[in-house]
């Protein structure tokens, strides 16, 4: 223990993993310690024996309760958001290699007695008797406001300032009732008290979106997912993390005192007679007690059942959320449950909690309208916490402290607070956290709030007057309700040029005959690209499949790697850390020259000025950043070509911004799968995406014609296009959408491509099921890559 460390981290809560894992990643030298014999603190998970010994101060449970070890009892239970901040960090971080996720059942809200389930489907909120039929008009002009809201964009604003306005002021303008005000601030923007409706309703709008986002991720009945064995897994999985970038871990550590120097900073922790050195010490409340003051108390009660809560469609896992109003408290209260669907319990066991923060010192009482839901049980066991924030100074003792866990059953408090502590920590944002908020997270951005107004349209009859927006405002011709449209091809089979054709259909286009070799195999079998292409897995097209919903039609795999040639080989591009300590396409030296610029890339905020080291992307050329770091010319091929996949190197003199954000995407696409490779393919061919489209359009009531000859497109006196003619007929049109065969015009360029059918992986390749390799422009002497 006798050595010096960046950060000494005390205790394995789930807060001081993530950051340990963070900051080891980042680089400094941590030591991670704990007084118990066991990862997660306040946040493990308990097995039967634990949790007798803990609250019943013995360790012989009842055996009809089923094997001790099949238990995973949550001391802080908590479900994750599927698109909050937790899952960002998890992805991000790669630690969702060491753990694996169920979507959550079932969401509720507890009204006048009974509980009602958050829609999640436009048939569900179609039934849902949560409001009535006059409420959801007024309901809907709101959520066509909280849809279209877009903090960019003036004109979505409708003269309001967000910053400003209180969200009780927003509520009012739609003239909601009280009701609908407690299952929206509650059981969407889940606030746990009232207090929000006098704050700035930028956060409560926010809140509102993410609800939506998060439960269009997974496809499931809520907006949650949950940890297969429990929360007890996310510690263990970030300390795995720490521990591969070096962090250093010791359990069992008694005392753990912090020491100070003369002028009040922590300087290191002994131990057992032993003292570590440090220059910072990040912990929970219990190691700094003289430095953190008591702000509540959660009571919670923990469940053993055999059956699911009643009235939640015999849910696994539920979150039931009581509003405040409803019981008259001053906070609202939580029931969580989950079962041995997740390898939390024996099968045929549930496990549930309900939870409040305290308002009187009896648990019993003041958790009886959330027990009494429950039906039977088995087991019951009562406990309390008390909360704390830190009163520190950060800055003038170098102590960093986590606040203690709050009663809600979700995690956005939770690593609201790690990344306030990560910036105070390290002196900067946790930008690439917020990278991957902003991109990985916006790839998976569909609001299902806009379920709700399809469902409220069609219950009132009315037009269908919004269009779904994500960050590309992309497709929307095709998915917006008032567009009659009409898809016509020449052709008798989707795809145009960009169909996958059996062997047959091969050798007809190419050989003109139609009976292949029968050495070659079953012709039905190939589905041979005829625009080959791989996806970029968190880029624009994976945005556009997710926020339509037209994956349901489609299966994809990731492909096995990325190739790059040099010098007359091919090298795999490396898609991991050990791959890039080994990999030959740079040297030593010049790995530490490009370290530093993919930190800097890495670290680029194009909103943060402080990012940019006095560089205006937008003026500076990639040739002028790149000479900043002296990089080789090979390397600026391999970056350039295999990263930023430019087709050639005009890239060079233009604008930088292009250039950092390409790099950015392929980091993400990487990171997306964990695959060996930024790419994903669709199983059976390109040719399955326009076809899942044509799908999409006629669920929407697109018209499609094929093998329709001709198809002239007809233009009035002024040069409008007003319809199209095909053996005879033709249908009016406001506008026309084609590809260049209809209407050809100007010829900018030639492709030449080789279509190859092999018995064998591509040489040098790891054997790869499949691949891509680039050859950039200069190592053949041509003018663009092969």
């Amino acid at each position: 223990m006798d050595e010096e460390y960046d950060v000494i981290v005390l205790g394995t809560g789930l807060k001081e993993c993530i950051l340990s894992g963070l900051l080891s990643v980042d680089g400094l030298k941590v030591l991670h310690m704990d007084r118990n014999d066991y990862y997660g603190g306040e946040s493990s998970s308990l097995n039967l024996t634990q949790l007798w010994k803990r609250f019943r101060g013995s360790d012989t449970p009842q055996e009809n309760l089923g094997a001790i070890r099949e238990y995973n009892v949550d001391m802080i239970p908590k479900f994750i958001m599927a698109n909050g901040t937790l899952v960002q960090t998890l992805i991000h971080t790669d630690v969702t290699k060491y753990l694996n996720f169920k979507a959550v059942d079932g969401s509720f809200v507890y009204k006048k007695g009974k509980i009602y389930k958050v829609p999640a489907t436009d048939v569900e909120a179609l039934k849902s008797p949560l409001m009535g039929l006059f409420e959801k008009r007024r309901a809907r002009k709101f959520f066509i406001y909280v849809q279209d809201y877009d903090e960019k964009d003036p004109k979505s604003h409708e003269g309001l300032d967000l910053s400003k306005v209180t969200a009780r002021e927003i509520i009012s303008k739609y003239g909601l009732e009280d009701d609908t005000i407690d299952f929206i601030g509650h059981a969407l923007a889940l606030h746990n008290d009232d207090d929000y409706l006098d704050q700035p309703a930028m956060d409560f709008v926010m809140r509102i979106k993410l609800y939506a986002e998060s439960l269009a991720r997974f496809q499931g009945g809520s907006p949650y997912i949950y940890p297969l064995y429990g929360l007890g897994e996310l510690p263990q999985a970030f300390a795995r993390l720490s521990a591969v970038y070096g962090g250093t871990y010791m359990l069992n550590k008694p005392e753990c005192k912090v020491e100070f120097d003369s002028s009040g900073k922590a300087v290191g922790v002994t131990s057992a007679g032993e003292t570590a050195k440090c220059k910072k010490v990040v912990c929970d409340p219990s190691y700094l007690s003289d430095k953190v003051k008591k702000v509540g108390k959660v009571n919670r009660a923990v469940c053993i059942m055999s059956h699911p809560i009643p009235d939640t469609n015999d849910a696994h896992s539920v979150q039931i959320i009581l509003p405040q109003k409803q019981l008259g408290r001053k906070s609202d209260m939580y029931l969580f449950c989950c079962s041995y669907a997740h390898n939390v319990a024996p099968k045929g066991k549930y496990i549930a909690f309900v939870s409040a923060e305290a308002e009187t010192d009896s648990p019993e009482d003041e958790l009886k309208p959330g027990i009494e839901l429950l039906g039977p049980i088995d087991e019951i066991f009562y406990h309390s916490y008390d909360t704390y924030v830190p009163t520190n100074k950060q800055e003038e003792d170098n102590c960093f402290i986590s606040g203690t866990y709050d009663a809600t059953t979700h995690f956005e408090s939770t690593v609201a607070d790690v990344l306030e502590m990560y910036t105070k920590i390290t002196g900067k944002k946790a930008l690439h956290l917020a990278l991957a908020h902003h991109l990985q997270a916006a790839a998976l951005l569909v609001v299902v709030v806009a379920d709700l107004l399809l469902a409220l349209d069609q219950q009132l009859h009315t037009a269908h007057l919004f269009i779904l927006k994500d960050l590309l405002h992309v497709l929307q011709a095709t998915v917006h309700l008032l567009r009659l449209v009409l898809h016509m091809d020449r052709n008798d089979y989707y795809g145009g040029e960009s169909s996958s054709l059996n062997l047959t259909q091969l050798w007809k286009r190419f050989r003109g005959s139609d009976t292949p070799q029968e050495n070659l195999g079953a012709i039905r079998e190939y589905n041979v690209d005829m625009i080959p292409k791989f996806i970029m897995a968190n880029g624009t097209l994976v945005q556009t499949l997710i926020h339509t919903d037209v994956t349901k039609y489609l299966n994809f795999k990731a492909v096995d790697g990325s190739f790059v040639y040099k010098k007359g080989k091919i090298y795999k591009v490396p898609a991991t850390d050990v791959e890039a300590l080994k990999s030959p396409l740079m040297g030593l030296f010049e790995k530490r020259r490009a370290r530093k610029f993919f930190i800097y890339v890495q670290d680029y905020d194009e909103k943060d000025p402080k990012s940019h080291e006095g560089l205006d992307l937008s003026k500076v050329t990639a040739r002028e950043i790149i000479s900043k770091y002296g990089l080789e010319d090979d390397t600026i091929d391999f970056i350039g070509h295999a990263l930023a996949l430019h087709n050639d190197d005009n890239y060079l003199d233009q604008p930088a911004i292009d250039f950092v954000k390409r790099i950015k995407l392929y980091a993400e696409s990487l990171a997306r799968f964990q695959g060996g490779s930024p790419y994903i393919y669709p199983l059976y061919g390109l040719g399955e995406l326009p076809q899942a489209f044509a799908r999409l359009s006629a669920v929407y009531g697109g018209t499609y014609m094929l093998n329709k000859p001709e198809c002239k497109v007809e233009f009035d006196s002024s040069g409008k296009a007003v319809g199209v003619t095909s053996a005879g007929e033709t249908a009016k049109c406001k506008k026309v959408v084609c590809d260049p065969s209809y209407l050809s015009d100007k010829k900018v360029g030639k492709v030449t491509r080789a279509v190859c059918i092999m018995s064998h992986p591509i040489p040098d390749t790891n054997d790869a099921h499949s691949v891509q390799i680039i050859l950039p422009q200069k190592q053949l002497g041509r003018k663009s890559d092969m």
